[in-house]
């Protein structure tokens, strides 16, 4: 049915793992291995239309997902604003059909370009962390100074004035590059969102793709829509 959207599969890469980062790095990796220009994610717990590539195509963004809900009676909205306290709030007023700007959202229906992933690769750097047993990715434009391959020193993993030292070396080994983290307590998609940006590229929504979440039953922003009409 794609070829009539004028849409080429080129492949399909499923899941290798139970850790959704590593998922989602394999995947990417592989996706850049080949001749595709986009990537589209569908996770294992979201059902998709078939003619919903095609709108987000044309919509002409390099970044852009559908939206979906979160699992339960009130079905909030996976799509995220950022505060001037940067902190992440849900949209609320929005006309279904809209295509609006957004900070973050969940990656099971969003459809990313090539460029993407190249762009963040060209305008971050991976370091290890010291004493090791992790990496940590860093906007080129924000690393001051020079970085030697130093022991720890007695303020690492300390919190001084709000801020934690963290120290950092260049890797002794080529690693492939980590799009998508889990860290801090977040899940692997704010990360991933929040380089895209560093790198130019907005997240877009297509509030007219309505990507279903499983869970007991099929949630959908429908069931926002319900919701909102039931708790004026």
């Amino acid at each position: 049915m794609l070829y009539k959207r004028e849409i080429e599969l080129v492949d399909v890469v499923p899941a290798t793992s139970m850790m959704v980062d590593v998922n989602r790095n394999y995947i990417t990796r592989e996706f850049l291995k080949s001749k595709a220009e986009w990537l589209k994610w569908l996770d294992a717990d979201n059902t998709d239309k078939i003619y919903s590539i095609r709108r987000l195509l044309d919509t002409h963004k390099t970044l852009v997902t559908g939206l979906y809900t979160k699992r339960q009676e009130e079905a909030e909205p996976i799509a995220y604003q950022k505060n001037s306290d940067g902190e992440y709030y849900h949209i609320d007023d929005f006309v279904p059909g809209q295509i609006i700007p957004i900070a973050t959202a969940g990656l099971g229906g969003c459809l990313v370009h090539r460029s993407v992933f190249e762009d963040i690769q060209n305008n971050y750097r991976m370091f290890d962390l010291v004493p090791g047993g992790g990496v940590e990715v860093v906007q080129k434009g924000r690393i001051i100074g020079n970085v030697f391959d130093e022991a720890m020193d007695e303020n690492d993993g300390m919190v001084i004035n709000g801020v934690q030292h963290r120290r950092l070396r260049l890797s002794k080994k080529e690693k492939p590059f980590p799009f998508f983290m889990l860290k801090d307590g977040r899940t692997e998609d704010h990360g991933f969102f929040e380089m895209a940006a560093g790198a130019g590229h907005q997240l877009w929504c297509d509030t007219g793709v309505e990507i279903g979440h499983i869970g007991e039953r099929v949630y959908s922003p429908m069931d926002w829509k319900k919701w909102k009409l039931e708790h004026p």
